[in-house]
C-alpha cells in the first residue's frame, strides 16, 4: 500500500494564516481573564459568611479560607480573610460559602446536589460555594458516624488545583478529622501539599461552573474528610447509612434469642442461637422487624439506608425458607427479599 506525505512550506503556511486573519482565526481569540494576582500584588480579600449553621461548620470554613490564603501567600501574594460584614467594598473578593453576595448573584446552595459546588466570576469578584450543612443524623460514634458536609471546601480544593497550582499529595490530617483539624498545620511546611510557582493567578471572566461530583460518598475505613480526601473525591458519609451487615441491628440476638428462637436460622434441625446471628427470613416477624429498622433510619434523617444479610451467611433450612420465592438459589432469595423491602420502603 502506498503512503503519501504532503509537504507545505513555511512561507505557504504564513500566507494562509495571513489570509485567514492571523493566528486567532485558527485558534480563537484568547478568552478574557480576571486577574486575581500578578506582579507580586493582590488586591483581593477572602470573604466568609457572617453566619453559619453551626460552630463546627464555622471552624471548617475558616480553615478553608486559610488554605486559600496560604496558596496565594506561597507565591508571595498577600490577601486577608474577613467576614462579609467587615469586607472592604472598594476591593474585589473571593467569596466563600453561602454569602449574601452569592445569593444576590443567583447562587442557591440548597439546590446543589451532595458535594456539588459553584465557581462563578461576577465582574472582578469570584464566588466559590457549596452546601455547608450539618449531618441530619447525630454522630454517635466518632469512628463510624456521619460527617458534616463542607461543599465549599470541595469547590475550593478544585479551584486551587485548577487555577492556583496546588497539588494535594496525601492526607494532611489523621483519620476521623474534619477539615477544621487543619488549624494546627503550617501549610507552607507540610509535605502533604505542593504549591507550584505562579506569576499570575487568573480565572476566565465568563467562569460560571456548577460541578456535581460523580461519587456520593466513600466507604473506606478508616473514614477521612481532609482537604486531600475532598480533592480526591473521597467524600465522608453525611446522610448515608452504610455499615454492611444489618439484620443484627434490626433483631439483636441478645434481645431475641431466648424469647423468639424462631427468628433464627434452623440448621441441622436446631435453631442457631449462638454467635452474631443468622436468621429465618421467611418468618413474617423477621421480615417486619428488618423493614421497621429501615424505616427508623429513614425517619432519623438518612437519605440512603443500608440493608444486607449477616456476615458469614448461613441459610435457614426450614421448610418455608426452602420454598421461599420459588427458587432454591439463596443468592436469588436474598435479592428478592431485599428488593421487596426496598420497594415497600419507597
Amino acid at each position: 500500500m502506498r503512503r503519501y506525505i504532503s509537504f507545505v512550506s513555511v512561507r505557504t503556511v504564513l500566507l494562509l494564516v495571513a489570509l485567514a486573519g492571523g493566528p486567532t482565526a485558527l485558534y480563537g481569540a484568547e478568552a478574557a481573564q480576571v486577574v486575581l494576582a500578578a506582579d507580586g500584588r493582590c488586591e483581593y480579600q477572602v470573604v466568609v459568611p457572617d453566619a453559619y449553621p453551626s460552630d463546627a461548620i464555622a471552624s471548617c470554613l475558616r480553615e478553608t479560607a486559610r488554605l486559600v490564603q496560604a496558596a496565594f501567600q506561597a507565591n508571595r501574594f498577600d490577601l486577608a480573610v474577613v467576614s462579609e460584614r467587615d469586607r472592604d467594598a472598594a476591593q474585589p473578593a473571593v467569596f466563600l460559602g453561602n454569602t449574601r453576595f452569592a445569593r444576590r448573584h443567583d447562587v442557591v446552595v440548597s439546590k446543589l446536589e451532595g458535594w456539588g459546588y459553584v465557581l462563578k466570576a461576577v465582574g472582578r469578584d469570584l464566588i466559590i460555594a457549596g452546601r455547608d450543612e450539618p449531618s441530619p443524623v447525630q454522630r454517635q460514634n466518632r469512628r463510624r458516624g456521619t460527617w458534616d458536609r463542607i461543599g465549599t471546601a470541595k469547590g475550593v480544593v478544585d479551584f486551587l488545583r485548577d487555577y492556583c497550582g496546588v497539588r494535594f499529595l496525601y492526607p494532611e490530617l489523621p483519620a476521623f478529622n474534619p477539615v477544621s483539624g487543619a488549624a494546627q498545620i503550617d501549610w507552607h511546611k507540610t509535605p502533604a501539599l505542593e504549591f507550584l510557582p505562579r506569576k499570575t493567578i487568573t480565572v476566565p471572566a465568563d467562569l460560571n461552573l456548577e460541578n456535581t461530583p460523580w461519587l456520593s460518598f466513600n466507604t473506606a475505613h478508616p473514614a477521612r474528610g481532609s482537604f486531600y480526601d475532598l480533592a480526591m473525591n473521597r467524600f465522608p458519609r453525611v446522610d448515608e447509612a452504610f455499615g454492611g451487615h444489618t439484620y443484627w441491628r434490626a433483631i439483636p440476638p441478645e434481645k431475641y434469642r431466648q424469647t423468639h428462637p424462631e427468628y433464627f436460622a434452623l440448621i441441622r434441625g436446631k435453631r442457631l442461637l449462638e454467635g452474631s446471628g443468622q436468621y429465618c427470613i421467611s418468618n413474617p416477624d423477621v421480615q417486619e422487624l428488618i423493614y421497621r429498622d429501615l424505616v427508623r433510619l429513614a425517619d432519623s434523617g438518612y437519605r440512603v439506608v443500608d440493608l444486607a444479610q449477616p456476615d458469614g451467611f448461613r441459610p435457614c433450612q426450614c421448610k418455608d425458607c426452602n420454598e421461599l420465592y420459588g427458587t432454591d438459589d439463596w443468592g436469588e432469595k436474598l435479592w428478592i427479599f431485599h428488593r421487596k423491602l426496598a420497594e415497600r420502603l419507597l
